[in-house]
C-alpha cells in the first residue's frame, strides 16, 4: 500500500510540473522508440538506455500524433550524461555560434542534442529532458520517437535506424523513423555468397542528397537518379555472409514527414574476373582517379566498368589492349595498356574534385575465348595540370 500511495504521488507531481517522469530505463533500439507523452504538459523527462549495439554520441526525439508533426521542441537536455548542445540547423554538427546551449534556435518538431564530453556506451543510460516552444502543451495523441545517433566517419552525426538481412529471395525494406535527417542503417549479408554489390532505392518523395558507407568498406557509389543509388564494394573487401556494412543516408527534406522505407536490393556478386595493377597518378587536390570492375567475365556474361575520384564533370578516355605495360608519359603518369582496342570517351558525373565517376555496364560477346586477358587503363581530363589529364590504375579482365 505505501509503494502505491507513493506511486500515486508521482503522478500527481508529474502532472502538476507538465513534466512525465520516467521510474526505469526505457530500452532505445536501432530505429527508434516511440513514448506517449502526458497530454497537456508541455515537458517531459525520460531515462532511456541505448540497445543500439552502438556507441552513441547524441539524442534525436520527434513529437508527432498519427504521423502529423506536432509542437517545435526549444529545449532537449541530457542531464545527467555530461555536457550537451543542441543541432540548432539539424545539419549533424555543431559550428555556428548559436550551437552552444541546450536550446533549438529554430525550433521543429525534431530536435537533436550532441554530448560533447562524453558517450552512451552500448547498454548504457542517460535522462533527456524536453520542452516544447513557448510551453505549447502536448495534444491528446502525442508521441515522442527516441533515437540514439553518432558520429560518423566524415564526422556528422546520423540516427542509428533499423537494422536488417539481405538475402536472395526479394529486397530488404528498413524502415526511416519520422522526423528523421541524417540516417544510419545496418546491413547484414545473409546472402550463401559474399557481397560487392547492391542498390538503395528511397520512395519518390523522400530524395537522397547523399549516401555513403561508413569504414572499413572502401566503394564506388553510382547514383542512378535522387531515388537510387548503386554501391560496388572491391572484392578484396568484400561483405562475407554474416558480415555487417553500414550505410549513411542524407535526405533532401531536413525532416521525414512520414515513417518511409527505404529498399536495399542486392546485385550481382564479383569474383577475382577484374584484377586491378599499376598505380593511377593524381589530378586536382591529389584526388587519384581509380579504375575497378566485376561481374560475369563469361562468354555472353554481364560485367561493369567503373571510374570513381575523379575530376567531376571531366570527360574520361578508356584504353585497353592485349598486354600490360609501363611507358612514362610526359606529364609523369604511366601508360600501363598497350592500345590494341579502340578507346572509349565517357563524360563523368558532375560535381568538384574526386566527385567524378561512372559505371559502364557491358556485355561480353558470346564467342569471347576462355582464357582472354584484356588490360584497360582510363585518363580524366584536367585542364589545370600539366599535360591536361591524370591516369587511373590499370585493369585485367580474366576472362573464365
Amino acid at each position: 500500500m505505501r509503494y502505491i500511495n507513493r506511486l500515486a504521488l508521482a503522478i500527481a507531481l508529474a502532472a502538476t510540473s507538465n513534466h512525465s517522469l520516467a521510474l526505469e530505463a526505457k530500452g532505445v533500439p536501432r530505429g527508434g522508440l516511440g513514448i506517449p507523452a502526458l497530454t497537456g504538459a508541455h515537458a517531459f523527462e525520460v531515462k532511456i538506455r541505448n540497445d543500439t549495439g552502438a556507441v552513441a554520441t547524441d539524442v534525436t526525439v520527434t513529437l508527432s500524433s498519427a504521423n502529423v508533426l506536432l509542437p517545435q521542441i526549444y529545449e532537449l537536455d541530457v542531464t545527467d550524461g555530461g555536457d550537451d548542445k543542441v543541432d540548432d540547423n539539424n545539419n549533424g554538427e555543431l559550428g555556428d555560434e548559436s550551437e552552444h546551449d541546450t536550446y533549438d534556435a529554430n525550433p521543429t518538431a525534431t530536435c537533436r542534442t550532441i554530448l560533447t564530453t562524453s558517450i552512451v556506451p552500448k547498454g548504457g543510460a542517460v535522462t533527456i529532458k524536453v520542452t516544447t516552444f513557448h510551453d505549447k502543451p502536448f495534444p491528446a495523441g502525442t508521441i515522442a520517437t527516441i533515437r540514439f545517433s553518432k558520429k560518423n566517419k566524415a564526422g556528422k552525426h546520423r540516427d542509428l535506424c533499423a537494422f536488417g538481412g539481405l538475402w536472395q529471395f526479394g529486397p530488404l525494406a528498413l524502415d526511416v523513423p519520422i522526423g528523421t535527417h541524417l540516417a544510419n542503417f545496418m546491413i547484414q549479408n545473409q546472402l550463401p555468397q559474399p557481397m560487392n554489390v547492391f542498390h538503395v532505392i528511397t520512395p519518390i518523395d523522400l530524395p537522397m542528397t547523399a549516401v555513403t558507407l561508413e569504414p572499413p568498406h572502401d566503394f564506388v557509389q553510382v547514383s542512378v537518379s535522387d531515388h537510387i543509388a548503386e554501391f560496388r564494394i572491391p572484392p578484396s573487401q568484400s561483405v562475407f555472409p554474416g558480415q555487417c556494412v553500414e550505410l549513411d543516408l542524407e535526405f533532401l527534406n531536413q525532416a521525414v514527414t512520414l515513417k518511409e522505407s527505404i529498399l536495399v536490393v542486392p546485385g550481382p556478386a564479383d569474383t577475382n574476373s577484374v584484377v586491378p595493377y599499376g598505380a593511377g597518378c593524381p589530378g586536382t587536390d591529389g584526388f587519384v582517379p581509380v579504375l575497378g570492375g566485376g561481374g560475369n567475365a563469361t562468354a555472353g556474361g554481364t560485367m561493369t566498368l567503373w571510374i570513381d575520384e575523379a575530376l567531376g564533370g571531366s570527360p574520361a578516355l578508356i584504353v585497353g589492349g592485349l598486354q600490360s605495360t609501363l611507358v612514362p608519359l610526359p606529364n609523369g603518369c604511366d601508360l600501363l595498356t598497350t592500345l590494341d582496342l579502340p578507346p572509349l570517351m565517357l563524360p563523368l558525373l558532375p560535381g568538384g574534385p574526386g566527385d567524378g565517376g561512372i559505371a559502364i555496364p557491358f556485355m561480353l560477346p558470346g564467342t569471347t575465348p576462355a582464357g582472354l586477358q584484356l588490360h584497360l587503363q582510363a585518363f580524366v581530363g584536367e585542364p589545370s595540370l600539366p599535360g591536361g589529364y591524370a591516369a587511373t590504375n590499370g585493369v585485367t579482365l580474366n576472362i573464365e
